[in-house]
């Protein structure tokens, strides 16, 4: 494994945040990269967005978006708190607060095509009763089975439905157009009878298209919920799959929770935040974050841990305690943030093709590391994950957080690893967003417009009449 330095730096623009611990999500697909920066501008949080343009084999910046300052309801806190990317497409989430419910946005480029200062077109996802403090849009996720896309939405803070414990819900839908009617019709709460409202059911959230186990579809999805607060803050995720092929009769159904155990340790070795990050890939391995994790191999504290699960004969299963990843010190935070590569779908739909590789993040070592799932019977999706790469920042130190966000995407010279900081108001650390290429060849990086001479484009805040602020007028093309 060796230190790999960033082929490039995407900086966080003018974030004005004096919060000690600012949050941040990353990013990336064909042709968009976003960070989002949910503790940004007081609370309303920012997402700063780029673009690749494959004819001049480079990138280039886009603009800010920002939340908006109003009050009431229909305010924006927190945007960036998650995000996915789909080819050019972005899914945005904003947590909201207190005094707000959350939101999520699909920002698609106007025109077919991102440009500087394009003005994104967006369509909401939303529940049809939001409400102050839910959280919705803390955990989103994305898949996509040849013909619909899929999106799960977390809202960890969500008040349970009558009859039902615990807090926190999950919502999915299906495609990427405006609607207040998710596709899960029925609740998606925490399965657990004992469900408390610390549990933050649906804190991460990871969607897949449910293999079965020998390289197929079986026509299903596969949702994966982690819990961090659960069991008395040890943590716990739930894994269920829809009931029928494109139709949802009713509640998901889950098998029973995934929690972490040490057999032998002493019993003062405990853990918590398993289910912090959970990443699913071709529908049957499961990465799960448990970034407090205590290293039960060298009874090193606090080093964060990755635990990696396998679907085989119709359930799933923890691999051998020796596959499981351990961070490189204590306090590393390892496992805090976690992505596979893009599933790949046949074109009928019927097969499927794993993502090979998981990047863990380490805010808390400075670091981001890259693993490679190993073969079994000549296609990916082993048991073990043997280390590839490290990477680091070069430029700040582990307190700026560097791995609080990653992302991997396909690209035309292998696989993008984009991986966030944000920085550390405290030590004048900034943040931003880290690029890495895996493959033959690389980028020709062109100069980004105004990226650093210039103001940063900011598209006002968000309200009520956005749809009308933001609908382009006029293309804008690539000069």
């Amino acid at each position: 494994m060796t230190l790999n330095e960033s082929i490039e730096y995407f900086p966080i623009f003018d974030p004005e945040t004096t919060v000690d611990a600012p949050g941040v999500s990353a990013a990336i697909g064909t042709t968009v990269a976003a960070i989002g920066s949910p503790d940004a501008l007081g609370g309303s949080g920012a997402l700063v967005i780029y673009f690749y343009s494959r004819e001049r084999k480079g990138w280039g910046y886009v603009g800010v978006l920002s939340g908006s300052k109003i009050d009431g309801m229909q305010q924006v806190r927190g945007l960036g708190s998650s995000c996915v990317a789909v080819g050019d497409t972005l899914i945005v989430g904003a947590r909201g607060d207190a005094t707000t419910p959350g939101r999520v946005f699909v920002l698609s480029p106007p025109y077919g095509a991102w440009t500087y200062t394009a003005i994104p077109v967006i369509a909401e996802l939303a529940r049809k009763e939001p409400a102050k403090g839910d959280g919705f849009g803390a955990s989103v996720a994305h898949c996509f089975d040849g013909a619909n896309h899929y999106v799960a939405v977390g809202a960890p803070t969500a008040a349970p439905p009558l009859g039902k414990s615990g807090g926190g819900q999950v919502f999915i839908f299906k495609g990427l157009q405006a609607t207040n009617a998710p596709w899960s019709s029925g609740f998606i709460t925490s399965p657990d009878p004992a469900a408390a409202e610390s549990d933050q059911f649906g804190a991460s959230v990871a969607l897949s298209m449910s293999g079965d186990g020998s390289g197929a579809w079986d026509g299903t999805l596969t949702l994966a919920v982690g819990a961090p607060g659960a069991a008395a803050g040890q943590g716990a995720v739930f894994i269920g799959r829809t009931a029928e092929k494109d139709n949802w009769s009713g509640p998901i159904q889950f098998a029973e929770a995934l929690a972490p155990s040490f057999p032998g340790a002493a019993e003062d070795f405990k853990t918590s935040g398993f289910g912090t990050a959970v990443a699913l890939s071709g529908g049957v391995s499961l990465a799960v974050g448990s970034p407090s994790d205590p290293n039960s191999a060298t009874q090193t504290e606090g080093t964060g841990a990755v635990w990696t699960y396998r679907y085989q004969d119709g359930a799933w299963a923890e691999n051998p305690a020796e596959a499981r990843l351990f961070g490189p010190a204590a306090e590393a935070r390892f496992g805090a943030s976690l992505a596979f590569s893009p599933t790949a779908v046949a074109a009928d739909g019927s097969t499927l093709e794993e993502g090979n590789v998981l990047l863990v993040g380490a805010p808390g070592a400075g670091r981001a590391y890259r693993y490679l799932n190993d073969e079994v019977a000549g296609r990916p999706g082993g048991v073990t994950y043997t280390a590839d790469d490290e990477h680091a920042s070069l430029v700040g130190k582990p307190s700026d957080g560097f791995g609080s966000g990653v992302a991997l995407s396909a690209c035309d010279f292998g696989t993008w690893s984009f991986v966030a900081s944000p920085g550390s108001p405290k030590t004048g650390l900034e943040g931003g967003g880290f690029l890495f290429v895996h493959g033959e060849g690389g980028p020709k990086w062109m100069e980004t417009p105004a990226l650093i001479a210039e103001p940063p484009v900011r598209w006002g805040g968000m309200n009520p009449d956005w749809w009308k602020r933001w609908t382009p007028e006029i293309p804008r093309y690539l000069s």
